[in-house]
C-alpha cells in the first residue's frame, strides 16, 4: 500500500510540473510499468520519453540561433509535434517525432491531417525573402514512420488555403508575386488515383 501510494504521489507531482510548463497531458507516470512517457521541459532542454523506453533530447541553443518549441501531440496520431527555427526565424519548420520509436520527420509547414488521419499536407510560401522554398507536400503516415507521397517546389508561385476535400482530394489556392504584391491566381485540386497524386484538370 505504501509503495502504491508513493507512486501515485510521484505521478501527481509530475503532472503538476507539466501543467506549469504548458505541456499538460503530455507527461504521464504509469505506476504499473514505472515508465515515464511524454515531453518534459527543463530549462533549455526538451526531453522526450518514448514508449520503447528510450530518450531523445532537443536543446535550445540561443547563441547559435537554434530553437525548439513543443506544440503537443498531433491529434489522432502517434507523433509529437515541435516547431523549430534557425537563424532567428529565417529558416523554420516543424518536426514530427514518433512517440513509440522516436523516428523523425522534418516538414516545412504545419501538418494538415486528412479526414482519416492517414495522411497530412504541408505548404510553405516564401515568394519574397526566399529563405524557405515554396513547397506543397503530401505525406503518408505509417505506424512507425512518415514518407513523402507527393512534393513540388515551384519557383514562381505558392500554395495557400490548403484543405482536404476528402481522403483522396486536396484543394489549394495558387498565389503569385506581382509588382503590387502577392496575388491569388486560381484554385487547383490534387487527386490520389492508382497509387499516385495527379493534378485534376
Amino acid at each position: 500500500m505504501i509503495k502504491i501510494f508513493t507512486s501515485l504521489i510521484f505521478c501527481i507531482f509530475l503532472i503538476t510540473i507539466a501543467g506549469s510548463q504548458q505541456v499538460r497531458n503530455t507527461v504521464a507516470m504509469h505506476a504499473s510499468s514505472k515508465k515515464l512517457h511524454g515531453v518534459f521541459k527543463n530549462g533549455d532542454t526538451l526531453t522526450v520519453y518514448l514508449r520503447n523506453g528510450k530518450i531523445k533530447r532537443y536543446i535550445n541553443k540561443q547563441h547559435e540561433d537554434e530553437t525548439y518549441s513543443f506544440k503537443g501531440l498531433l491529434a489522432h496520431t502517434q507523433y509529437f509535434l515541435f516547431r523549430f527555427e534557425y537563424r532567428s526565424g529565417e529558416v523554420s519548420g516543424f518536426l514530427l517525432v514518433n512517440e513509440i520509436n522516436g523516428s523523425q520527420c522534418s516538414v516545412p509547414g504545419k501538418p494538415l491531417l486528412s479526414p482519416d488521419n492517414k495522411r497530412f499536407a504541408t505548404s510553405c510560401i516564401d515568394l519574397e525573402a526566399q529563405y524557405n522554398p515554396n513547397s506543397l507536400t503530401i505525406y503518408r503516415l505509417d505506424k512507425d514512420s512518415c514518407r513523402t507521397e507527393y512534393s513540388i517546389e515551384p519557383k514562381d508561385w505558392g500554395a495557400t488555403k490548403v484543405k482536404w476535400l476528402n481522403n483522396a482530394s486536396l484543394q489549394y489556392q495558387n498565389v503569385v508575386r506581382t509588382e503590387t504584391g502577392i496575388m491569388p491566381a486560381g484554385k487547383s485540386v490534387l487527386q490520389f488515383k492508382k497509387k499516385h497524386w495527379f493534378l485534376k484538370e
